[in-house]
């Protein structure tokens, strides 16, 4: 069973993939919260790799989102026994985690998150409501993530948010 899990264990290439998100990142945010121009920001991520190279987990923060300060935290990984990368996130707007799973594109060097987030509904309960990020690796040094979901329910997705990554030197 001990060389069962050593196997299972192993960092597959799929792992090589999480390794771009490494390091320190300025970034600019875009936010469309209704329509019209975005709510933009500037804020800063850190993204270590942990546990070998199995997995990458990020800190993200942004000194100003809809006049307070936000903070999130998240994990990204490849599931061997999916076959898929899987991230799950939580951040200082929400006390659940959200999850997504996701698929790499080697020639558009692009990753497509989806899963389904919770949010309030102003009447004291929640609601659900699909998700799906595009990160579109521009080079080493560069990475941008769109945010896309429906504006209400049942509607088709558009794109809500953006944020451009940019390594630190």
């Amino acid at each position: 069973m001990i060389k069962a899990m050593e196997e299972w264990a192993k960092p597959v290439p799929e792992h090589e993939v999480l390794q771009r998100m490494v390091g320190t990142w300025d970034c600019q945010t875009k936010f469309w919260m209704a329509p019209g121009d975005p709510t933009e920001g500037t804020g800063t991520s850190e993204a270590q790799a942990v546990l070998g190279g199995r997995f990458v987990t990020q800190h993200f923060q942004l000194p100003d989102m809809m006049g307070r300060p936000f903070e999130g935290m998240g994990a990204t990984g490849y599931d061997k026994s999916k076959g898929k990368y899987v991230n799950v996130w939580m951040d200082s707007f929400s006390t659940g985690f959200s999850t997504m799973e996701g698929e790499y594109d080697k020639g558009s060097k692009t990753m497509t998150w989806t899963g389904n987030a919770v949010y309030p509904d102003g009447a004291g309960g929640t609601i659900e409501s699909p998700i799906k990020q595009v990160v579109k690796y521009e080079g080493k040094d560069k990475i941008v993530m769109e945010f896309w979901e429906p504006p209400a329910q049942g509607e088709e997705m558009i794109r809500n948010g953006e944020i451009t990554y940019t390594r630190r030197k």
